[in-house]
Formats: C-alpha cells, sequence, structure tokens
C-alpha cells in the first residue's frame, strides 16, 4: 500500500504548475535632481516585441513573449518560465520632459530616462 501511495504521489509531482505571479512587470521609478527614470524587468523578452507609448501624460508599456514548444512527444515535468503580455501604466510627473524620453533595453531591463522640465507649475493670470 505504501509503495503505491508513493507512486501516486510521485505522478501527482510530475504536473505541469503555473504560478499566478508570473507574469508581471517589475517596475523601479526613481525621481532625480535633474531627471526621471523608470527601469523596467523584462527578461526574455525581445527588444521588437516591447512596445512603449505616452498618451495624454500616461506611459504605458506592453511586451509579449511567445511560448517556447516542446517536442511533439515531450511533456513538461515541471514549468515555470513564463509567456504571454505584460502591461504596466502610468501617469508621468507634471514636470517629466515627455517628448524627449531616452530609451535603452539592456541584459533584460528596459531604461527610460525622462529630462525634467524647468518652470513647470500653476501660472498667476491676469484679468484684463
Amino acid at each position: 500500500n505504501n509503495n503505491n501511495n508513493n507512486n501516486n504521489n510521485n505522478n501527482n509531482n510530475k504536473l505541469v504548475t503555473k504560478k499566478a505571479f508570473q507574469n508581471q512587470m517589475n517596475i523601479d521609478f526613481i525621481e532625480n535632481k535633474d531627471n526621471y527614470e523608470l527601469h523596467a524587468d523584462l527578461p526574455g523578452y525581445k527588444k521588437d516585441n516591447i512596445d512603449v507609448r505616452i498618451d495624454n501624460g500616461v506611459l504605458s508599456l506592453e511586451a509579449t513573449k511567445d511560448e517556447t514548444k516542446t517536442e511533439e512527444d515531450g511533456k513538461y515535468y515541471h514549468k515555470e518560465r513564463s509567456y504571454g503580455k505584460v502591461f504596466r501604466s502610468f501617469r508621468l510627473p507634471v514636470d517629466a520632459n515627455k517628448e524627449t524620453p531616452e530609451l535603452k533595453y539592456v541584459d533584460g531591463v528596459l531604461n527610460i530616462t525622462f529630462p525634467k522640465l524647468e518652470n513647470v507649475g500653476p501660472k498667476k493670470l491676469t484679468i484684463s
């Protein structure tokens, strides 16, 4: 009986598992004296599959990674590598220059630098 239970447990261990948090994009957004820096972890994503947009002061990041296929006869023993689409969006600070960001993708990290604009803030209006 114990042998049968052990065999069943071994078979259960071969189930493909998927963690709920796998498809996420971890972000750091840093304010410096002269700029803002955004660092997004996107390991395994190809640069051509990363889409960055700014619309009405909102930065949107989307990345897609295709699933790797196994041989027709192969079955996963254990699977943790994620695939699919990840998406994040952020409202950028008012003084972030949205016209001239610098984007780099190095070693699975997307780095975006936004220079700070000067003299951004409330304006006093004169009534005529």
